[in-house]
């Protein structure tokens, strides 16, 4: 058989089309099809090779036999295609596992514009790190990480992220190895090689590391944006340019631009409008960011250091919190432990953000407790064991008033409604914008339902505590009727009015202290009543979410791409609608974030405030109640003691203590006892009667 024939290429056991439909990729060292196993029918990815690059197949199929790992693309074999059929030449091929996509097809999806999602980015890094600690550990720089080169595999709708693309990779004789080939993408090339190219030389060298996590850092933080981080005024490509940055780049810059004067612009953060993380994710991806770009000697990171910085990342804390004064629910990552970051504060994140405020409530699960503060700082290990927390900045007047300010649209404004014919760029940006709008929106009608979703988990918390409260409470009165009854049994034998009121003062105490508790539990249970209806009233309200336009704008985006240069009367017609149409989607879905903003603000926001009040006041009133209730347990206990060791004195003073008599004979016989005691008061009773009478005629008899 041919090795071509009508569009179709094998080799002795796999063959593909060559059109455009099957292929996957194009780059400078060949192009990768979809493919075939023509014994199994499995589909594979098969790179052709470039004839000008052998030895650099050579190269990376001696890698490839080599690896092995859950996160670099999986080696099938290489073959070749009949020389007679290629020009005289033998043509080399590569098979590997196929991939569902990569991380630049995401990217290239309206939604992800401006960066994917950071729970998607999180297990980007996760399984990034194992992949280049693999390679490491096997003393290999792959030197082209790009989103290109991180393949997807869907896993039960799980991603799995893979790195290919081992054409320009390095087997090394040690970590440290100097290099001076210049290998990579431009956009993603580290300062070193870009000089190299810009000065057409290899004088300067740099290491695996340098390489390696200078490209990670280009990829996550196209990743978390959209866009690359230093891009100069003619794009990445123009390597002059990006030669003249790099020497002017400060190294704490995360991001630069060339103004229209030509001046660098540089930033230590994320630029405005990108990168709709939680804002202490943000914080702590801009610092790794830094570190993987920090040139400076005494600072750069290393391998081991970048992965003990994604361990610690992936494995960092993270709390749901609404913050009431500003109707923001997002994850906190808490940096209060960390060892590889900077460290930051729960109480520095909540005032950031908060309005004017004098008082800091805080309602946490899963304990469902209460707390306040005046001002920051919280105490240390405040929300070590929190899985969510509701806060709440309250200022200080007469109706402790909370604040609130309503959440401002992130906006990135659509080409201007001028005669300029929008470019297919700009035209994806402005289906982008109003996507991300959208996204937004509806992330603000999510926010309530999970926010309501919170509280009557902490209803149901407050509510068997107040059932375990009411219980003990129950138990209590029941202990405090059996000792009252027993010290008014000793307090009989008392032969002074001061002793009996001794012996039951404590009995005294404890049930004055019931009954404030047991007044204390009807308030908490009755509040519990009154929240729950809100809650209920709340869960039956909903605002209606309008329909995604993401369809519509993938069409008209989509069409434009395989616009036809003919009929340029039509095409500009169909262009100026098209451009219409972006415009009115835009403003259409800002029209409809103020509106359901608004709606939310008149239907949730006060019912929200009152519920959480209440449960604030609630939860501090349960637990107050409940450490009330266990002092008073306490003191019904030594109250116990004590009437014990009344009882086993006066045992001993009457004569009637019997060493050989166990504890438990001794309770066994306490009823007997008080009946004695009751026998001997009445008897003194009666002997009183007796004396009071002689001493009356007595006295008839003085008289007399």
């Amino acid at each position: 058989m041919d090795g071509v024939s009508e569009g179709v290429q094998y080799t002795n056991k796999f063959f593909w089309h060559q059109r455009s439909i099957d292929l996957i990729g194009n780059g400078a060292f060949g192009r990768v099809h979809k493919g075939r196993n023509q014994e199994t029918g499995e589909f594979v990815a098969i790179k052709t090779c470039n004839r000008f690059n052998t030895q650099q197949h050579a190269r990376e199929i001696e890698i490839l036999q080599q690896i092995s790992s859950p996160h670099i693309v999986r080696f099938i074999a290489s073959d070749t295609i009949d020389q007679k059929n290629v020009n005289g030449t033998k043509q080399m091929v590569l098979i590997m596992e196929l991939a569902d996509g990569s991380v630049r097809d995401e990217l290239k999806k309206l939604e992800n514009m401006f960066g994917l999602s950071y729970q998607i980015l999180l297990q980007l890094i996760d399984h990034l790190e194992k992949g280049l600690s693999y390679l490491n550990s096997k003393k290999i720089a792959h030197r082209d990480v790009k989103p290109e080169n991180l393949l997807i595999f869907n896993n039960s709708g799980r991603m799995i992220f893979k790195l290919c693309d081992f054409g320009g990779s390095r087997l090394l004789t040690d970590n440290f190895q100097p290099l001076h080939s210049i290998c990579g993408t431009p956009g993603y090339l580290n300062e070193y090689s870009t000089a190299n190219l810009a000065r057409k030389t290899t004088t300067l060298t740099y290491t695996k590391d340098e390489c390696d996590l200078w490209s990670v850092g280009c990829t996550l933080f196209e990743c978390a944006t959209g866009i690359l981080p230093f891009v100069p005024a003619k794009g990445p490509a123009d390597t002059p340019g990006m030669y003249n940055m790099m020497i002017s780049r400060p190294s704490d810059a995360i991001f630069g631009r060339v103004s229209e004067t030509g001046q660098f612009l540089w930033q230590k953060d994320f630029p405005d409008g990108r990168c709709l993380y939680p804002k202490s994710f943000r914080r702590i991806l801009s610092e790794f960011i830094r570190r993987l770009f920090d040139r400076r000697e005494a600072t750069r990171l290393t391998f081991n250091e970048f992965d003990e910085m994604c361990k610690e990342l992936l494995n960092m804390k993270r709390i749901l919190v609404f913050k009431m004064n500003i109707l923001c629910l997002e994850e906190y990552f808490d940096t209060s432990t960390v060892e590889h970051f900077e460290r930051s504060y729960f109480d520095v994140y909540v005032k950031a953000d908060t309005p004017a405020h004098d008082l800091i409530c805080l309602l946490t699960l899963p304990t469902g407790s209460a707390v306040v503060y005046k001002s920051p700082p919280f105490p240390v290990g405040l929300i070590d064991h929190c899985s969510s927390v509701i806060v709440m900045g309250l200022q200080n007047n007469e109706t402790y008033a909370l604040p609130i300010k309503l959440p401002e649209l992130i906006v990135h404004s659509p080409f201007s409604q001028c005669n300029h014919e929008p470019t297919f760029h700009e035209m994806k940006l402005a289906a982008a914008s109003t996507l991300s709008v959208e996204r937004q929106t509806y992330e603000l009608q999510d926010a309530i339902p999970t926010v309501i979703g919170i509280l009557r988990t902490v209803y149901a918390k407050l509510l068997k505590e107040a059932e375990i409260l009411a219980h003990d409470c129950n138990f209590a009165s029941r202990l405090a009727k059996q000792l009252r009854l027993l010290s008014k049994a000793i307090a009989l034998n008392k032969e002074t009015a001061e002793e009996r009121k001794a012996v039951e003062n404590n009995a005294h105490s404890v049930a004055r202290e019931l009954n404030f508790i047991g007044e204390a539990v009807k308030w908490v249970c009755s509040m519990l009543q009154q929240i729950d209806v809100r809650i209920a009233v709340i869960e039956s309200k909903h605002i209606v979410k309008e329909p995604s336009l993401k369809g519509e704008l993938e069409t008209v985006v989509k069409y434009r791409t395989f616009l036809p240069y003919s009929h340029a009367s039509e095409n500009a017609l169909q262009m100026e609608a098209d451009r219409k149409y972006l415009l009115n989607s835009y403003e259409k879905v800002v029209r409809n974030y103020d509106e359901k903003l608004k709606q939310l603000s008149d239907i949730f926001v006060e019912p929200l405030q009152m519920i959480a009040r209440d449960m604030f006041d609630l939860s501090h009133k349960l637990f107050k109640t409940k450490k009330q209730l266990d002092e008073t347990l306490q003191l019904i206990a030594i109250t116990e003691q004590t009437n014990e060791c009344r009882l086993e004195a006066a045992e001993i003073a009457s004569g009637k203590s019997n060493n050989s008599i166990s504890k438990s004979t001794e309770k066994n016989e306490l009823s007997s006892v008080l009946k004695d005691f009751e026998l001997h008061a009445k008897q003194q009773k009666i002997n009183a009667s007796i004396s009071l009478a002689l001493t009356k005629e007595w006295l008839l008899d003085m008289n007399d």
